[in-house]
Formats: C-alpha cells, sequence, structure tokens
C-alpha cells in the first residue's frame, strides 16, 4: 500500500479517523431493520468490522499505508442519538475503549 521512507524527517499523522464500538453501532439503526440487499450488507459488515477494530488490525493496516499516528473520532452518529442517560453510559465506554487502544499502541 503505502511506500516505506527510511529515516523520514517527518511524522504521517492521519486525521479524523472513524470508530466505533460494536455496541454503539448496534443501537444506530432501529432494531430488526438491516440492509434488504445482500451485497450492501456484506459492505455494512466489512466496513464496521473496520470501524470496530481500534487494535492490532488497524494498526497493521496503518504500517501497510506508512501512517504514524491517527487522530481517532467515533463515527456517525456517534451516542447524541440515544436518550441522555444511555447516551452518557456508551460515551464513557467510547472513551475507556479509545484509551485502552492507546495505552495498548502507543
Amino acid at each position: 500500500m503505502g511506500e516505506k521512507v527510511a529515516d523520514k524527517p517527518y511524522k504521517r499523522i492521519a486525521v479524523e479517523e472513524g470508530f466505533n464500538i460494536p455496541e454503539v453501532g448496534l443501537r444506530a439503526r432501529p432494531a430488526g431493520q438491516g440492509p434488504a440487499d445482500p451485497d450492501v450488507a456484506a459492505a455494512f459488515k466489512e466496513l464496521s468490522e473496520k470501524l470496530n477494530d481500534i487494535g492490532a488490525g488497524r494498526v497493521k493496516a496503518m504500517d501497510e499505508a506508512n501512517i504514524d499516528m491517527q487522530l481517532l473520532m467515533i463515527n456517525s452518529p456517534g451516542v447524541q442519538h440515544l436518550e441522555p442517560a444511555r447516551s452518557v453510559e456508551m460515551a464513557k465506554l467510547v472513551n475507556e475503549r479509545a484509551a485502552e487502544a492507546c495505552r495498548k499502541f502507543p
């Protein structure tokens, strides 16, 4: 994918990189509503798996693209569409997962 640059004098930082966690992603769509088209369902599944990976798979993809850091942001619609108490609970969980990933993959 990305060309390896030996001893580059800079860091490549990818900004506005979306991520999600399964608990939030499951609440983004109304219960029982899913894509009817099998191709759309397969694409959505693949995208969801990539967005949910803030671990080894994402770091591997970053290495392949020669990216040193990413600025992670929760994927839309985030948690603001949930009831207030649930939104706070999910926001805390999202932050905990992101912090855990940052500790594991500094």
